[in-house]
């Protein structure tokens, strides 16, 4: 799975499914490209991503996990 930041015009950050392959556990589940905000990883709120969001426990919690839980908002 790869996930993607996009700003606002208020500069709060927001983190989208950019890829799931649909043989993975993201895929399976129906995650979407684009369409997908993540709002939490490991029950831990990250949306929007502010100065107070810890960006580089996001990315450890998505790229150096073997399995992460996400909440996802969809549209």
């Amino acid at each position: 799975m790869e996930v993607s930041y996009a700003s606002d015009a208020n500069g709060k950050s927001y983190l989208y499914i950019l890829y799931a392959d649909k043989n993975s556990p993201a895929g399976k589940k129906g995650l979407n490209r684009g369409d997908d905000e993540i709002v939490a990883i490991n029950g831990d709120a990250i949306s929007p991503m502010t100065a107070n969001t810890n960006v580089q426990k996001v990315t450890n919690a998505i790229y150096n996990s073997t399995s992460v839980t996400l909440q996802v908002r969809r549209p």
